[in-house]
């Protein structure tokens, strides 16, 4: 079990990456499209 965590640590720090990624992509279309 513990393995499973540890190799699973890795991923979420790229999900985190990638939702952060996102917020940004969106941030931005609506920053572009309301000027």
């Amino acid at each position: 079990m513990r393995n499973k965590l540890i190799s699973l640590l890795p991923s979420l720090r790229v999900w985190c990456l990638v939702l952060r990624l996102r917020q940004t992509m969106i941030l931005l279309k609506v920053l572009i499209e309301s000027s």
